[in-house]
């Protein structure tokens, strides 16, 4: 099962002031979001552990791998029904971001602290971006297609609880990845996801089940390309 630390990063102002409700931000929030910015490339440790494993088909609401292994995806387990195989991947920037994003609010630096925290954000997506990436290639390479990327924890159906069984599936210790009784991982800035690979699926691109979600019309990571 690998791991990948080669991963390059981009974060970007614009990225990182999407996050912002205001069109116009003051301009301390513009230079607090250039320094955050600067300085989460000085703390982030880029890392992704994955596997891949063969699929035999959904039961109900679980998707069933080699080995017997068996994730409850819940209601939406439809969508990865055509699955052939399976990428399981757990991305993580490290703890380093984390904890000066707690130093700084322990210290009354809130405007800091939380556009650190956000550029933080922005990055472990790309992190995980490379996974949906990863698969994207290797489906292409077969011939096939891939299907939406399915995360722990999401409104739609699968619980947190199930990124208790989805990390024993990668390296994630090697890493630094860690779970708690809560089922979060650690650190914080680290996230999970299933995508599926199959000739019977036509995306070529992972898309997402954002279409399904109560805050589909004001989710700011929401992307362009969904399923339907």
């Amino acid at each position: 099962m690998p791991v990948v630390r080669d991963i390059k990063v981009r974060i970007s102002p614009k990225d990182v002031l999407r996050r912002q409700a205001r069109e116009n931000p003051p301009p301390a929030v513009l230079e607090a979001t250039q320094w955050a910015v600067a300085r989460a490339y000085e703390l982030i440790q880029p890392a992704l552990a994955y596997n891949v494993l063969e699929s035999k088909g959904v039961e109900g609401e679980e998707l069933v791998l080699e080995g017997g292994i068996r994730l409850r995806l819940g209601k939406r387990a439809d969508y990865a029904a055509p699955a052939r195989r399976v990428l399981v991947a757990v991305a993580t920037i490290g703890s380093h971001l984390e904890k000066e994003v707690h130093d700084l609010m322990s210290a009354g630096d809130s405007l800091k602290g939380y556009m650190l925290d956000c550029a933080g954000v922005v990055a472990v997506g790309q992190v995980q971006m490379h996974a949906r990436e990863m698969a994207q290639q290797m489906a292409d390479e077969l011939g096939w297609g891939v299907g939406p990327g399915l995360y722990p924890g999401s409104p739609m159906g699968w619980p947190v609880q199930g990124q208790r069984d989805l990390i024993k599936l990668v390296p994630a210790d090697e890493i630094g990845v860690t779970i708690t009784s809560s089922a979060m991982l650690v650190p914080q800035k680290s996230s999970s996801v299933l995508i599926p690979l199959s000739p019977d699926y036509s995306a070529k691109t992972v898309g997402t089940l954002c279409h399904l979600c109560a805050l589909k019309d004001s989710c700011w990571r929401r992307r362009e390309r969904v399923y339907s």
